[in-house]
């Protein structure tokens, strides 16, 4: 007589039943981390081994990553900074939705990915009016664990200034931000301050924010050419050797054991600067070198870009002057002027192709300011659309990984962030 189906179960639940906690180690390490709470919900041994070092270390062994996304709201104005309900989301290399919890802050900037945690510092400081914003601490979060914690923030050579004898510490400004080799940096970047003006003292004391003066009161500065490294240990950011030009919005890479910041702005006047310098985070040196353009041989200025490494080279797209997708090779150095060179990522049509044209007119190129990361071995980027697209290798098409629902606009990507 053929077995019913509760018989089955109930003899597979018997036969994990008869497994050490070293076997199921191994069986459960294999699930995906979009099941845990599925796994972890089956009995008290599973959820005893799930939660064990043993399992951890079966874990990073496997070496499981995914996409992380860190939403903000895009009016700050409006809003009261109070982002505990935003969720962030995980989006697993299978293309499965995960919602963890938000973070307090608007206008968050930069973020990377350190050990089991994504580091996220902002931002814009005109959009977060209270003294003691979450925008002048570094916020680290663990994906695994689904927590948050507030750490240090990276110094800064401004203060907001409040009113008569009042000030607080201002957050930093699109930095470059990045982990070279294991280690945190933080370099350049702005500062937003207010000169002492008057303040209504009605609104001074209606839950300790500072009065919406006109925008005349608001100096965007440069924080200087300060580079810091975090101290995981210690919490606190010390001095490294000072970059050659102060800049805010670069793009901001790791490859090897350099950092590499490309173009970006002067804070005070928006100027975009054809430059790239690299910090060597051994030597604690810096070298800055003009950028080109690889068709034209014309200077290369671009600000407000995310950037990302695919296969050692340096793409980045979303900078304010043009909705293209770059490329800087660390390698491609002209030897005699030790200027480095941009090229564009062109699509990949055959020009006999009849479809060719109809395909160029269909392209849809990345939205300014919008995140980018690498998925699998692509160039990936977060676009207006609430999408995440994944660029194929003919770079003619993209594909739609997944789609996040909410109205709220993301600023961060962070990919292979571990999932232990």
């Amino acid at each position: 007589m053929p077995q019913t189906r509760s018989a089955r179960d109930a003899r597979t639940i018997l036969l994990f039943k008869s497994f050490g906690d070293d076997v199921l180690n191994h069986i459960l390490a294999t699930v995906s981390f979009a099941d845990r709470s599925a796994i972890t919900s089956v009995c008290k041994q599973w959820r005893h081994v799930v939660a064990s070092k043993p399992f951890e270390r079966a874990r990073r062994a496997i070496g499981e990553t995914g996409t992380c996304l860190v939403y903000c709201y895009d009016n700050g104005w409006d809003r009261d900074g109070s982002l505990e309900t935003t969720p962030s989301f995980l989006v697993t290399r299978d293309g499965r939705l995960l919602r963890g919890p938000g973070r307090g802050a608007d206008g968050f900037e930069r973020c990377a990915v350190l050990g089991d945690e994504v580091m996220v510092i902002g931002g814009n400081g005109m959009n977060h009016r209270k003294i003691d914003s979450p925008l002048c601490h570094m916020h680290a979060f663990n994906v695994s664990k689904g927590t948050w914690r507030t750490l240090a923030a990276p110094p800064v050579d401004s203060s907001y200034f409040l009113g008569p004898g009042e000030e607080a510490t201002a957050p930093v400004e699109a930095p470059g931000f990045a982990v070279v080799a294991g280690r945190l940096f933080c370099a350049g970047g702005s500062v937003i301050t207010r000169p002492p003006v008057l303040h209504d003292a009605e609104h001074r004391a209606n839950d300790r924010y500072f009065s919406m003066t006109p925008d005349t009161d608001i100096l965007r500065q440069p924080n200087g050419c300060g580079v810091y490294e975090y101290d995981v240990d210690a919490d606190e950011w010390r001095p490294r050797a000072e970059m050659e030009v102060s800049t805010f919005y670069g793009a901001c890479a790791a490859v090897g054991n350099k950092l590499y910041v490309i173009g970006g702005a002067n804070a005070s006047n928006h100027v975009s600067v054809p430059i790239v310098q690299v910090y060597d985070v051994d030597n604690d040196t810096w070298t800055c070198t003009t950028l080109f353009d690889h068709d034209n041989g014309a200077h290369i200025y671009r600000w407000g870009a995310y950037a990302t490494v695919v296969g050692g080279e340096i793409w980045f797209s979303g900078s304010r002057e043009q909705q293209l997708i770059e490329m800087y090779d660390p390698e491609d150095i002209d030897p005699e002027t030790g200027s480095g060179t941009i090229y564009e990522i062109v699509p990949d049509w055959e020009s006999s192709d009849e479809n060719a044209e109809t395909e160029r007119k269909s392209y849809t190129r990345p939205d300014n300011y919008c995140p980018s990361g690498c998925i699998d071995g692509k160039y990936a980027v977060f676009g207006n659309d609430n999408t995440i697209k994944v660029l194929e290798d003919d770079c003619s098409s993209w594909t739609t990984l997944v789609h996040i629902p909410g109205d709220v606009v993301c600023r961060l990507l962070a990919s292979h962030v571990p999932l232990i």
